[in-house]
């Protein structure tokens, strides 16, 4: 049963692999199509793809051995009785007496053969126990942003956000990706960050949101909410309208209408003083 709950994990966790692979391959496929990634991806699934089938193979000939081994058991048990019965009991061995012992154990062999199935979901189970248990008990993001209350009512230069030589990585034990980042961002400015390829720009965004470890330095950030747009589309369980304006506005469409409406008439107005011939297109005549 140990070799079998180390394959169980086992595969689990090539799954888990295999999974997560194809997810970045799915969410960054325009990349790899722009840079011709494709044959190189697919052979890292592929290698975890056959990993994974060769696991689970070796977990279904233990669990195929075992089937076996409770179907003939019965048989074995009985074989082994009779002879130790005929030699030890110094009485005959007459068919009353084999009959009855036969028909105890048929009458077994139902619930024997039931047994390598409740092995194997209770097998299942407590490796699905022992994943959920790794995950709840992982310890929780901390909140290293520091909020300076005071910065709110100075006269100097208020900053939106500040890092002083942070560092971040993806996990408590790998290695920093982004080191010594020192950034200082004024309340309503502007910003850009420029840089190639992998150079780090969007680990940056996920740090100033707090899905990084931060191993060194200090971060802080002004009291507010923050609207983070992603590369990846996203879209909410809600309506249409309320993916819109994520209800944080508090603008109704009737207002934006009604502002579009002025904006055209007026703008119909200046452009229509010279002109000999109007024509007036309704906007939004869709929604």
């Amino acid at each position: 049963m140990t070799r079998i709950d180390t394959l169980q994990t086992k595969q689990m966790q090539l799954k888990d692999k295999r999974m997560e692979q194809i997810s970045e391959v799915l969410s960054n496929i325009k990349l790899l199509k722009l840079f011709g990634w494709e044959k190189p991806f697919i052979s890292r699934i592929s290698e975890t793809r056959r990993q994974e089938l060769h696991t689970l193979k070796l977990k279904n000939y233990f669990w195929s051995c075992i089937d076996v081994l409770w179907i003939v058991v019965p048989f074995i048990i009985a074989g082994i009785t009779f002879t130790i019965f005929i030699y030890t009991s110094g009485q005959p061995f007459t068919a009353k007496t084999a009959f009855v012992s036969l028909s105890v154990y048929i009458s077994l062999k139902a619930p024997m053969g039931r047994l390598p199935m409740v092995l194997t979901q209770l097998t299942m189970a407590i490796v699905s126990f022992r994943r959920i248990r790794k995950y709840l008990s992982c310890e929780e993001l901390e909140e290293s942003v520091e909020r300076d209350e005071r910065r709110e009512d100075s006269s100097d230069e208020r900053y939106a956000v500040c890092l002083k030589k942070c560092c971040f990585s993806w996990g408590l034990e790998e290695e920093p990706i982004l080191k010594d980042i020192t950034l200082n961002v004024k309340k309503g400015s502007l910003v850009a960050i420029v840089g190639r390829v992998g150079s780090g720009k969007s680990s940056l965004f996920s740090a100033l949101m707090g899905d990084m470890y931060q191993t060194g330095g200090s971060r802080s950030a002004m009291r507010g909410s923050v609207s983070y747009v992603p590369q990846s589309a996203w879209i909410q369980n809600m309506s249409l309208r309320q993916n819109i304006f994520i209800d944080l506005l508090k603008v109704s469409i009737e207002s934006v209408y009604d502002s579009s409406q002025r904006g055209h008439i007026e703008e119909g107005q200046r452009g229509s003083q010279n002109a000999r011939q109007h024509v007036f297109v309704e906007h939004f005549g869709g929604i």
